[in-house]
């Protein structure tokens, strides 16, 4: 199976029945990666504890933002958000492969906008969640996406790369030369 951008590296039902079939349900179900949590649990739930703090402690930056220039960030936010995690979810849903990381990895998803990034889904709750953020004028929640998107980098994003690297091998390796992390052309941050 060969990898590179904008073709699809679907295995045939055939190949992918083959792989299933061999496999018991314990074995199916150990064959997961590592994660610490699912990105939107982490992503979303600093909404909660930005609100709370922002109840204990408001300093009002964002209130500061004139409402029409804070509207309209926050929707372009909310809107990129929500399209690169329905263009994620139509890829997965064409290649018949699961996105919860919980369910193991069918194929490879390098199509559509997986040929432009790898991490389109987690890209997209950070940009949803910050614009949710900005449209309830919530500073710590802003500021509690920092360490978030840091625990996804760590906490998921590198173990589900090593976890598609170990099951798919050179075709994921070659996927992630081809393709850089977060669509970044920079080397520090796009590997």
């Amino acid at each position: 199976m060969e990898v590179s951008t904008g073709t699809t590296t679907v295995a045939s039902s055939a190949q992918t029945q083959r792989f299933q079939d061999q496999r018991t349900p314990e074995k199916l179900q150990a064959d997961v990666p590592a994660i610490v949590a699912p990105g939107p649990w982490i992503a979303f739930g600093t909404l909660p504890f930005g609100f709370a703090f922002d109840e204990l402690h408001r300093f009002g930056a964002l209130a500061q933002v004139p409402s029409w220039y804070r509207y309209g960030a926050a929707a372009a936010l909310i809107l990129l958000g929500g399209w690169y995690i329905l263009r994620a979810n139509m890829v997965f849903h064409r290649a018949e492969t699961p996105f919860q990381p919980w369910r193991p990895a069918r194929t490879i998803a390098a199509q559509d906008i997986y040929a432009r990034t790898r991490n389109p889904m987690y890209q997209g709750f950070i940009m949803l969640v910050l614009g949710t953020a900005v449209l309830f004028r919530s500073d710590w929640s802003v500021l509690f996406m920092m360490p978030a998107a840091m625990l996804i980098h760590y906490g998921v994003v590198l173990r589900e790369e090593s976890y598609l690297e170990r099951r798919f091998g050179d075709s994921y390796c070659s996927y992630m030369a081809a393709v850089p992390r977060y669509g970044w052309p920079f080397s520090r941050f796009g590997a």
